[in-house]
């Protein structure tokens, strides 16, 4: 299966506020963000996230992208 989201913008505690999404604050929107994505991407999909992906230090983002439901050989990080 392909799927495509585009900016879901982690750990950016301001998109809450500049977007009215619906989050307490930023734990309680990647929690969600991330369980959406478990729920339906398996882990040999292809997930192609378009625009920006985080906000957050590399620290985070890595810590972030250890919960993404794909097989490492299907996880190709650029930036472009």
């Amino acid at each position: 299966m392909h799927w495509f989201t585009a900016d879901p913008h982690y750990w950016h505690g301001n998109i809450i506020r500049f977007c009215d999404r619906p989050f307490r604050d930023v734990a309680a929107m990647n929690a969600h963000l991330l369980a959406e994505c478990r729920a339906r991407v398996g882990p040999y999909d292809d997930l192609w996230i378009l625009g920006d992906f985080t906000a957050g230090r590399l620290c985070c983002t890595n810590r972030l992208m250890a919960g993404v439901p794909l097989s490492p050989d299907r996880l190709i990080p650029r930036a472009l």
